[in-house]
């Protein structure tokens, strides 16, 4: 038991640098089906999209907010777009305002994506800070949801998300069943 303990906290710490920004390669069909849904409401706003996504995986953070708030302007409900530039203005410092695109995005879809950038934004507002207990307790909340809700068994970044927020949150009993489960995986 303690050499699973042991594989999974490494598991976690070797895959914490995708939950501090580090965008892994992102799903090309995934993206397109939000590139379509994009251009039935406003195709203009779709090669800024891209290049807000593409600024925003670069960790170009003030790139990524200025465009994500050029497609807002086209397309005020496109809850990627909100979600994105949340998380944008979240990783420049603007955490309160990201926060309250996030949850907009979240109020108007609540798919895995939103409510684990949800998550992540109340736990981690930003490299090196963490959010209040409270914060941090909601934020399991969300991404447990997000988890439940997620098609694709293949992405551990929702299960490494989880562990990451019940390990500091001393949360033992949920750590070791998300670590069992990834190891299971």
């Amino acid at each position: 038991m303690c050499s699973r303990f042991f594989f999974a906290l490494v598991v976690i710490f070797l895959f914490s640098a995708t939950l501090y920004g580090q965008q892994a390669a992102r799903n090309p069909k995934k993206e397109q089906l939000i590139l379509d849904k994009l251009a039935a409401v406003a195709p203009g706003a779709v090669e800024t999209f891209q290049r807000g996504t593409e600024a925003l995986d670069k960790g170009d953070y003030a790139q990524a907010v200025q465009l994500y708030r050029e497609v807002t302007k086209q397309a005020p409900t496109f809850s990627p777009a909100l979600r994105r530039l949340g998380s944008s203005l979240a990783a420049v410092g603007q955490t309160d305002d990201g926060l309250t695109l996030i949850e907009k995005a979240v109020a108007i879809e609540r798919s895995p994506e939103n409510l684990a950038s949800l998550a992540q934004v109340l736990a981690y507002p930003s490299q090196g800070k963490v959010g209040t207990q409270a914060q941090r307790e909601m934020a399991l909340t969300l991404v447990k949801e997000a988890s439940e809700k997620v098609q694709s068994s293949d992405d551990p970044s929702y299960s490494l998300l989880m562990a990451q927020i019940a390990w500091g949150l001393k949360n033992e009993a949920a750590f070791r069943q998300i670590t069992d489960t990834l190891i299971n995986k």
